[in-house]
């Protein structure tokens, strides 16, 4: 980016603070009127304004928009230091890889950006201001292009790798608990095994027609060990609350409802930045701390530990859930 580029997202950024999740909320608005085949690569849910507090959402604003101003906010005030961003990009780059978004994507998400940033603000937005916001926008999507390529290229250049979304089979679903159903997932093709991956990453399902007609894709965290011929995610149903206007979760519903042992699903490549470092094996002790099926990753963890471990590592495991019945 240019010296001037940065001057002015600088000088901007407490006005975008200001309005960020009207500028975030008014660019969702825009695209998903005008590009309605977009929703595919979202958690619609994610966008429901009614009780947005969760999350740590403002009422009245949805937890996605008040995710996207932080982040807006965060690449202004840093944009001459990206560095202090830390793991954001690589946090970035493995969800876009994960929901096989590509680069045609980007003009569409940074147009709408733009004409949101020039809605809200409206004549303070300069064409200079804008200018430099467009060169901002494409300094960002150009990095972020290359590494999610480079990426999809390491996953299917691996040992069972594959890119964008495969086909895996339904070998096993075992009901863990009331709400918390185990599904195994294994290869179809007998000649091509499962990408080993690090405990703690996550898969994608992708359902087609499921809602609405249109696609839905959600993330799950392999809860099973690397190394073996399946992967394992284990999925709590969301039921919903009607009293609250939470409606029940489609895809967790039809999971647990629909999908039987036998069925193919549409399974993207294990992604995430949160994971256990399997390749310098310590034998300091490790503090897990989870909640509710938010263990999940964790489980992942802890079962490479034990079954890779000479000198059994010291684990402390910390548990909050809440039972509705009894024991």
């Amino acid at each position: 980016m240019s010296a001037s580029t940065i001057a002015i997202l600088k000088a901007t950024a407490p006005v975008v603070k200001e309005h960020g999740t009207e500028i975030t909320s008014t660019m969702y608005g825009i695209m998903f009127s005008e590009f309605p085949e977009v929703k595919n690569l979202f958690n619609m849910s994610h966008h429901r304004v009614a009780g947005a507090t969760k999350g740590g959402a403002p009422p009245g604003v949805s937890r996605q928009a008040t995710a996207l101003a932080n982040a807006v906010i965060g690449f202004a005030a840093n944009c001459d230091q990206l560095a202090s961003l830390g793991d954001a990009v690589p946090r970035m780059v493995h969800k876009h890889v994960s929901l096989d978004i590509r680069a045609k994507h980007y003009p569409i998400v940074g147009g709408c950006m733009l004409r949101a940033i020039k809605t809200v603000l409206a004549d303070a937005a300069t064409d200079e201001i804008m200018d430099a916001w467009k060169e901002a926008y494409w300094f960002l999507a150009d990095l972020l292009i290359q590494a999610e390529d480079n990426l999809r290229t390491e996953f299917e250049q691996m040992p069972g790798g594959w890119a964008g979304f495969r086909e895996l089979r339904v070998a096993r679903k075992v009901k863990e608990s009331d709400e918390v159903t185990s599904f195994y997932l294994e290869s179809t093709d007998p000649t091509k095994g499962l990408m080993t991956f690090q405990p703690g990453q996550f898969i994608s399902l992708k359902f087609d027609n499921l809602q609405k007609g249109r696609s839905v894709v959600r993330n799950y965290s392999v809860s099973s060990a690397p190394g073996q011929n399946f992967y394992r995610i284990s999925v709590k149903k969301e039921s919903g609350n009607a009293a609250n206007d939470v409606p029940a979760g489609v895809v967790s519903s039809h999971l647990h409802d629909d999908v039987k042992v036998g069925t193919i699903l549409h399974v993207g490549v294990p992604c995430g930045h949160f994971y256990l470092e399997t390749e310098k094996p310590s034998a300091k002790p490790i503090v897990f701390l989870s909640g509710g099926v938010g263990f999940t990753p964790l489980l992942s963890m802890l079962e490479f530990i034990v079954a890779s471990s000479t000198k059994k590592q010291p684990v402390i495991f910390v548990q909050y859930a809440l039972r509705r019945e009894p024991a």
